[in-house]
């Protein structure tokens, strides 16, 4: 999906002061036990998920911290399970190798528009994001482009000393 955060501006036209919108924490863990639905996995953690989880993605790694793939979150069930589309059917006989996993917010695009700001303390990945007027940023953004608009500022949000860029194809500066 496409995430766009806007501040809008005021009635004079003028933008609102920095808002900075917090991405619910999805946290890292150990997991407890898998099972197969069909393509699906279910996977029981060390602690129950939560509703936050609903449309995230976690990571799953093996023991020694190879990672054994990314995965939406499809459904929660009231025992606190997630079930991972397609895990089952992509990794297959690997699947018992699971010990952790890791949330992280993926979405098609990001768009930060008016001076609004994001944070999160899980990994925000996308294939592009916008940054339009003044902006704070927390953590790292990790994407294939990045694009920053003509006239818009950037700086770390209170807490991070430095902006920090993952950005595997094009970071246009206007």
């Amino acid at each position: 999906g496409h995430l766009v955060v806007d501040a809008k501006q005021n009635d004079s036209g003028t933008p609102w002061p920095v808002v900075v919108t917090e991405l619910p924490t999805l946290g890292s863990g150990a997991v407890a036990s898998v099972e197969a639905a069909g393509d699906d996995l279910w996977v029981t953690g060390a602690e129950v998920f939560r509703p936050r989880h609903l449309g995230a993605h976690l990571v799953l790694s093996a023991a020694d911290g190879q990672e054994l793939g990314t995965y939406a979150v499809s459904q929660l069930d009231a025992a606190g399970r997630v079930r991972l589309g397609g895990a089952q059917l992509e990794l297959g006989g690997d699947v018992a190798l699971a010990s952790t996993w890791r949330g992280e917010y993926r979405f098609d695009s990001v768009a930060l528009l008016n001076g609004a700001g994001l944070t999160a303390t899980d990994p925000i990945v996308g294939p592009s994001v916008v940054f339009e007027g003044e902006t704070e940023v927390a953590g790292t953004i990790s994407a294939t482009d990045v694009v920053v608009k003509a006239g818009a500022t950037l700086r770390p949000a209170p807490g991070f000393n430095a902006l920090r860029f993952d950005v595997s194809g094009t970071l246009t500066i206007e």
